[in-house]
């Protein structure tokens, strides 16, 4: 503990008498001995650099050079032909007295005389070390003219006692051989190995390599010849020295000899002395540069940059396949650098390019030797693609970013540079998962938990960024922190865990490279703290998981570990979201919209069906405008609040953000109050204004999105002009409303008004399309075709309303049109992710925003025709109806492309009745699990026989549920077969087939909620609320309505076919099953009834009492009686449309 007090400046105690300080000076005289060690070893190296920069010269000698130079000039001479009076004059005379001037300028001027002299002498040594010729001289012979005028120049230019370093600079660089010459070694070393034939091949070989791609390296080995000394040196120190797996040569060290210099002795104490003594004395020449350079016939000198790493340096070795995981999150930051830098910071462009290549190249060799020692071929394929996607994408982020080259107001190339970084990003993702997914595939959990040790350690030595904002990177880590509880979730539901922690591993990664961004981001440093705290404890536990997968552990220990992850994932995003509580409340608030939206929608299908009544008869809408005119107004306050809060505090845009929902709340409610008021006789005008309030509704959400992603950032920053078009997009939406509002009860007007809005909504909903954003949705290729047929409807519509220009259809075909197009819209852009063919998705995109496009102008020349008709407006309804159709089939044709030739029609008939099949099945399937979910009841007495009768009706249920989904199966194989056979056509429409299909699709609908029926009565029975005459009702139906099914599939069907003797055998199963339940509940009642035990009073008056009341009960069941069959008399008349006598001549 004595070296431990030592260690310690000083200490202060508190105590009763105040502080009391105690102070080690022997510490503090280390540390002043260590600080002015350091500090003299620094200005040594500082002397040695300067010696260094002018040997062969010395730095007196300039000294005596300035002075000499003075002597002259002040004797009366002038050396240097009036430069330095020039110099006193017009350079030092403005700072100095003239004697102190004239001074100045002969050091000057002497001192930039030696300095050229000693130029010209390094360049003249490094011309003449150059030549190569004495070292071919034979020894003991008279060497010629040449050498000898040679070895005369170097003696007389060369200086005297050079330090280690002193000659590097008067070396020459490595020459360069030219392609002809590498061409001409290359085969001279090979020759001895080929024999004539493959030596032939070899010189065809190097000929086409002079021909195509010679020519093109050879440039390049030029251009680096040029700015380096040695253009192999890093070439080989990195493939023969460092990837060497020879063992190092023993003895290598310069200082291990102890016999040489120091008496030799046996004690290997003593020896073990002299080779410290000697390794110390040897770095301390070493330090001070004494020792001398070699030199051959001492005056020609050796490189001695291997001194340089002789110390302070050590050759760790290590695999290759590890070197690309760990530069991989390196790569991702210097991507995001250069995203940055090229679209504001040009002066940083430069750097952090040259940062990637030097990172990047590495990367795709170690990747390119893993590939080598991979086994399988079409695993090598597949890396070398992925390798090759990704130098071809970083190719194009470079050419980008030197297209961008950081103007600000270059936003088209900004979009540029902004794909190539994500794609690059999700190819360098991509890779890494592929090289883990192989190495997780062996059963390596060691290598995934070395991973997470690696980034938890990275976020300790990595240099944090500071670029970006801190919102971004927020919310990007909550997303990925919900996929990691998502895949936590998924552990104990499957088996393979492999997976799981491979891919667990791999959010981690991308995780931690969020969190750079996070950290360098945050508002202040105890947050940035202590979010890298929350996310290492995280990767702790999650390593601690992955090890428990390997071992194979019990559940229970895994259940708790995924506890643990869960608790801790909860955490971060519990931070997270406190840290920026606006941006939280924003996210509250969009969600809180979006369910208005929602429930407006509901409200809108209410009021197209004209049942949206107020309950109230005598409300009118004026006494609920004002209401809505305030409100309205409030909302553009909260408007302007919100978008001022992006660049306020947080809790500034909290407050914003929740009066906005508040006010748009309240909006909401009065406008459906008003609309409630005009009631369904006025269904167009509630229907108007419910679109409006709607339309304000989906601004605000998108209004508050931008706020949400605009907060925090600068004013130049496109988000900001993103928010500024947002609010005037919210704006006019609420000028509508407040137009709508107060002419919703002129009817002349309401055609004008949806028209206008509905131009507006289209606008707008063109420019979220144009916004490049990636839609959540998956489509069909059908939808879009259906999609298509629905924009010819309602562009063919739309011209009718023009040439009439009545209200009427005017708001009919806008009211149509408006859902189509935003169909269409949504349609287009979730559609094109189904194909990969990057031409197809533009063109997709393409047609779609020029049928929308045109279907805008069409209603805006509705508009003009309105107020000013002529035939000549009218002649350009046709031109855009014409491009219209045009745009439609293309798109027709590009949805073809996407599925192929098999393309279904929506509309037809045998799809309809093969899709409502799948459908009963389903239904089915979900009734069926319904029913196995059902347990018999509890009884409070003991167990008797009823309980072996609720087993057997869930039994029998059950066996009905399983053969009815088989007998649906069988009908949808039934109907493929006739499709398969020629008779009834894929692509018909025919009213024949139509019928047969409709006939299909009621009988498979009957037998699915027959089935619902049956599994509502067996459940009810068993829990004690039913009747068992009801459960036989039930099974009946589903035998009649399986009867009607099999009949609809026989109409077209082959009687001799494997379908239909499938269909008939489930047919018969779904009949036997019935049956059973039926006699089971038969049983029980016959049962019951032998049980009861009928109490006659043999007392006159209770006699007749009795009596009255059984032929009441007989009564009473009559008319029931008389009831139920006029119901259903009626209702067979509904369905049917027969008469008494036709049911009875057909009975």
């Amino acid at each position: 503990m004595a070296e431990a007090h030592e260690a310690v400046a000083f200490s202060f105690t508190v105590g009763h008498e105040g502080f009391n300080v105690d102070v080690s000076y022997d510490v503090f005289r280390a540390l002043f001995y260590a600080a002015y060690r350091s500090w003299k070893l620094r200005c040594r190296r500082t002397l040695n650099s300067l010696y260094n920069s002018l040997y062969p010269g010395h730095p007196l000698r300039g000294i005596a050079s300035c002075g000499f130079v003075a002597g002259l000039y002040f004797k009366g001479y002038d050396p240097s032909f009036q430069l330095i009076d020039w110099l006193e004059s017009n350079v030092f005379r403005r700072y100095l007295q003239p004697h102190n001037g004239k001074i100045l300028a002969c050091i000057v001027v002497g001192g930039g005389a030696y300095i050229v002299f000693i130029q010209l002498r390094q360049y003249t040594l490094k011309k003449l070390f150059s030549y190569h010729g004495w070292m071919y001289q034979e020894h003991g012979k008279d060497i010629g003219l040449v050498p000898k005028v040679w070895s005369v120049l170097v003696k007389l230019c060369v200086g005297h006692n050079p330090s280690l370093f002193s000659c590097q600079n008067l070396l020459p660089s490595l020459p360069l051989p030219s392609l002809d010459e590498t061409l001409q070694r290359y085969l001279r070393s090979v020759r001895p190995l080929y024999d004539d034939a493959e030596y032939q091949r070899m010189e065809k070989l190097a000929e086409e390599f002079k021909q195509t791609i010679g020519r093109k390296l050879q440039r390049y080995l030029w251009l680096k010849w040029l700015i380096s000394t040695n253009y192999v040196s890093d070439w080989w120190e990195k493939f023969i020295y460092l990837r060497g797996r020879s063992p190092i040569m023993v003895n290598s060290n310069f200082y291990g000899l102890d016999a040489i210099y120091i008496r030799p002795t046996t004690i290997q104490t003593a020896r073990a002395a002299n080779l410290t003594c000697a390794a110390f004395r040897y770095r301390t020449e070493l330090d001070h540069e004494n020792i001398k350079p070699l030199m051959i016939q001492k005056f020609v000198p050796l490189c001695s940059s291997q001194y340089e790493r002789q110390f302070n340096t050590i050759r760790i070795p290590g695999k290759e396949a590890e070197q690309i995981s760990s530069s991989s999150h390196f790569l991702i930051e210097l991507i995001n650098n250069i995203r940055q830098s090229s679209k504001c910071e040009p002066e940083r462009i430069s750097s952090y390019v040259s940062q990637f290549i030097t990172y990047l190249e590495p990367f795709i060799h170690h990747t390119i030797n893993y590939v080598s020692y991979m086994t399988y071929r079409h695993e090598k394929i597949l890396l070398l693609e992925q390798i090759k996607s990704l130098v071809e994408t970083s190719l194009q982020l470079i050419l980008s970013t030197k297209e961008s080259g950081g103007n600000i107001k270059n936003l088209q190339w900004h979009k540029i540079v902004d794909n190539n970084s994500d794609l690059l990003i999700k190819l360098i993702f991509k890779l890494i998962h592929t090289f883990e997914e192989q190495s997780s595939l062996i059963g390596i959990m060691n290598g995934l938990c070395e991973n997470i040790r690696k980034l938890i350690s990275t976020l300790d030595t990595t240099k944090i960024t500071h670029q970006g904002h801190f919102i971004d990177y927020q919310i990007r880590m909550i997303e990925i922190l919900q996929q990691m509880m998502i895949t936590i979730e998924q552990i104990n539901t499957t088996d393979n865990i492999r997976h799981l922690a491979n891919q667990l591993t791999r959010q981690y990664n991308e995780l931690i490279n969020i969190t750079y961004g996070a950290i360098g981001t945050a508002n202040t440093n105890d947050l940035s703290i202590h979010i890298k705290n929350i996310v290492q404890d995280l990767g702790l536990i999650s390593i601690e998981l992955i090890d428990k997968l390997g071992q194979h552990d019990s559940k229970n220990e895994l259940d708790i570990l995924c506890k643990k992850i869960v608790e801790k994932i909860s955490y971060v995003v519990t931070v997270l979201q406190g840290s920026v509580h606006g941006i939280q409340a924003c996210i509250n608030a969009s969600s809180a919209v979006n369910n208005i939206i929602n429930d407006l929608d509901a409200t809108l299908l209410f009021a197209m069906s004209g049942t949206l009544n107020s309950e109230h008869v005598s409300e009118t809408f004026f006494d609920h405008r004002e209401a809505i005119l305030k409100t309205a107004k409030v909302l553009v306050e909260d408007t302007k609040t919100l978008v001022a809060g992006a660049a306020s505090s947080q809790e500034q845009l909290a407050s914003a953000a929740q009066a906005a929902v508040r006010t748009i709340t309240k909006l909401v409610a009065v406008v459906k109050s008003g609309a409630l008021s005009l009631g369904s006789d006025n269904g167009e005008a509630q229907i108007m204004l419910i679109n409006s309030v709607k339309d304000v509704a989906v601004a605000l959400n998108n209004l508050i999105n931008v706020t949400k992603s605009a907060s925090g950032k600068n004013i130049v920053d496109p988000e900001m002009q993103k928010l500024k078009e947002s609010a005037k997009v919210m704006v006019t939406n609420v000028t509508l409303l407040l137009r709508t509002v107060k002419t919703v009860e002129d009817k002349s007007q309401h055609g004008t008004h949806v028209l206008e809005s509905t131009i507006e909504s289209i606008a707008q909903e063109l420019q979220i399309y144009n916004n490049e954003q990636v839609s959540s949705n998956r489509t069909t290729p059908e939808e879009l075709v259906h999609v298509t047929k629905q924009i010819t409807i309602a562009t063919s519509k739309a011209v009718s309303a023009g040439q009439s220009c009545q209200q009427d259809d005017i708001i009919s075909a806008v009211s149509y049109g408006r859902k189509s197009i935003i169909d269409l819209l949504i349609i287009c852009k979730s559609t094109i992710y189904l194909t990969d063919d990057k031409n197809l998705q533009q063109r997709t995109l393409d047609n779609g925003r020029i049928c929308v496009q045109n279907y805008k102008e069409l209603l805006e020349t509705i508009q003009i025709l309105i107020q000013n008709p002529s035939n000549e407006i009218k002649q350009k309804l046709l031109n855009y109806s014409r491009i219209i159709m045009q745009s439609t089939q293309e798109l027709v044709q590009c949805a073809e492309k996407f599925k192929g030739t098999n393309l279904i029609d929506l509309d037809d008939p045998s799809y309809k009745a093969e899709n409502e099949l799948l459908n009963a099945v389903q239904s089915i399937e979900s009734a069926a699990k319904k029913l196995s979910t059902i347990k018999p009841r509890r009884k409070i007495k003991e167990i008797d026989e009823n309980l072996s009768f609720d087993e057997q009706i869930l039994e029998a249920a059950k066996s009905i549920m399983n053969a009815t989904s088989e007998l649906i199966t069988a009908a949808t194989s039934a109907q493929k077969e006739l499709v398969d056979q020629g008779k009834l056509s894929s692509k018909s429409n025919s009213d024949a087939h139509g019928q047969w299909s409709q006939g299909l699709i009621s009988a498979a609908r009957y037998v699915a909620s027959a089935c619902h029926v049956l599994c509502d009565a067996a459940n009810e029975l068993v829990q004690g609320h039913g009747t068992k005459e009801k459960l036989i009702s039930s099974a009946k139906q589903v035998s009649s309505n399986t009867a009607a099914l099999l009949v609809a599939c026989k109409v077209k069907a082959d009687f001799m076919s494997q379908s239909m003797t499938r269909l008939q055998n489930t047919s018969n199963a779904v009949k036997r099953a019935a049956d059973i339940l039926v006699r089971t509940a038969q049983q029980a009642i016959d049962m019951q009834q032998e049980e009861k035990q009928i109490e006659v009073s043999t007392r006159l008056v209770s006699g007749i009492a009795q009596e009255i009341k059984c032929k009441e009960a007989i009564l009473t069941k009559e008319r029931e009686l008389d009831e139920a069959r006029n119901r259903l008399k009626a209702m067979r008349l509904a369905k049917y449309g027969h008469n008494e006598q036709d049911s009875n001549d057909s009975t």
